[in-house]
């Protein structure tokens, strides 16, 4: 009713809520959750309209290899030694392709930018907090959450959520900083319990991927976060971390 921003932060939020997967989304109706929210949103998007950015989707490099993977993939159909798993990715990539034209098109101001890395934060917080209340020790890999749950896929989205963290941290006022510096070592910790030699590595490059293309302004203080980043990082790992780490 308001704005398509809505529909595409409750999208968000069912990515990493995903009810079917909770013990308190038992008593829910058995719903298509995802699914329904993003049509929502597309249904919002026709009616409202947005503000159009100055880029256009399709003008977007990354968008147009995208759909042109996506178009291969179909035209490859006939010849697929896997059926079933062709069939897989295509409506995979499909999906990505719906959701980014979803969320391009939602998020039309800078404030709405804002909601968007706080809703994705926020999800990542609850990834956290689900291991930190069920970890038994080992290898965590019962995030939950839509696509996520696995060791892995957990991982690499918690380092998502730790960078647009640290974006949101240069970025935010002095409650918003205070808030993350408790929120991102639950981040980090969680990320520490999966175990996990992609999530490592994502980390790692990403970090330094980071740091290089930081604006100039911010550099000083964000290679000084990344060391003090970096020996909290060490605290929080273990022995077996790192034998697993070892063999990359």
């Amino acid at each position: 009713a308001r704005h398509p921003i809505f529909g595409a932060l409750t999208y968000v939020a069912m990515v990493f809520l995903d009810p079917p997967s909770r013990w308190w989304g038992e008593t829910l109706p058995d719903l298509r959750w995802s699914f329904l929210s993003a049509g929502i949103a597309l249904v919002a998007i026709a009616i409202h309209r947005p503000q159009p950015h100055a880029i256009r989707l399709r003008q977007h490099f990354a968008y147009i290899l995208l759909l042109i993977l996506l178009a291969y993939a179909v035209l490859q159909f006939p010849l697929a030694l896997d059926v079933e798993e062709h069939k897989r990715f295509i409506n995979y990539y499909f999906k990505f392709s719906i959701a980014i034209f979803l969320l391009y098109r939602s998020i039309d101001t800078e404030q709405h930018f804002k909601w968007f890395l706080g809703a994705y934060i926020a999800g990542c917080t609850y990834l956290a907090y689900v291991a930190f209340s069920s970890y038994a020790g080992g290898r965590f890999d019962s995030f939950g959450g839509s696509g996520i749950g696995d060791a892995n896929a957990g991982a690499l989205t918690l380092v998502t959520g730790i960078f647009l963290s640290a974006s949101m941290f240069l970025y935010g006022d002095k409650k918003l900083r205070i808030l993350l510096l408790f929120v991102v070592p639950f981040l980090i910790n969680s990320l520490v319990m999966t175990v996990s030699r992609s999530g490592f590595l994502a980390l790692a490059v990403g970090g330094l991927a980071f740091i290089f293309y930081t604006p100039r302004q911010f550099k000083p203080r964000v290679i000084g976060l990344s060391v003090l980043g970096a020996l909290g990082f060490l605290m929080l790992t273990n022995p077996f971390y790192w034998e697993r780490m070892e063999t990359v």
